[in-house]
């Protein structure tokens, strides 16, 4: 995330030898191989951890992304569903799951996770982000519905006044 993937990699390969497991072992060189650009190892990193632990959500979550970022939605929304199946409520998957709807056109499907991950954590700024753009897709931009909008837009500057995403969205 800050642009230091030679030093993740450094960590991330002093960390294998600490590994209490082969699944651990296999997700962090899954990490090292999103570190080095190399998607398709790091794939297939992720489902061998899963094969070893697959009631893991993490693997799952790891593996999910990764799909994500190689424009493989429908296979991370199958990732994420299974998240989903084992922890119902876990708000990351809620909102990556919400994420792979939108990237395969299933927008009805979407809102109904969002607002799920809405009442999980109502202040968390990557859902009021993602209802913010829900509105725009929508066109609630005039009238009641523009004001709605613009009121959760200010909410979101109140919560996280810095945060670039948010300010990207105003």
């Amino acid at each position: 995330l800050m642009g230091k993937e030679t030093e993740a990699v450094t960590i991330y390969q002093n960390t294998l030898s600490l590994a209490p497991n082969r699944a651990i072992y296999h997700h962090i060189q899954g990490l090292i191989a999103v570190c080095r650009g190399d998607i398709l190892e790091a794939i297939n990193c992720f489902q061998s951890a899963i094969s070893l632990e697959p009631n893991q959500a993490v693997h799952w979550l790891a593996l999910g992304q990764v799909q994500m970022e190689a424009d493989k939605a429908e296979q991370a929304l199958q990732t994420f569903d299974r998240i989903l199946s084992l922890q119902p409520h876990d708000l990351i998957a809620l909102i990556y799951s919400h994420d792979g709807l939108i990237a395969i056109g299933n927008l009805e499907e979407a809102q109904q996770r969002l607002e799920k991950a809405r009442k999980i954590a109502p202040k968390d700024w990557q859902v009021l982000k993602r209802l913010i753009e829900h509105r725009f897709r929508l066109k609630l931009l005039l009238g009641e519905a523009g004001k709605e909008t613009l009121k959760m837009i200010k909410y979101a500057l109140k919560l996280s006044p810095n945060f670039p995403d948010i300010q990207a969205v105003l």
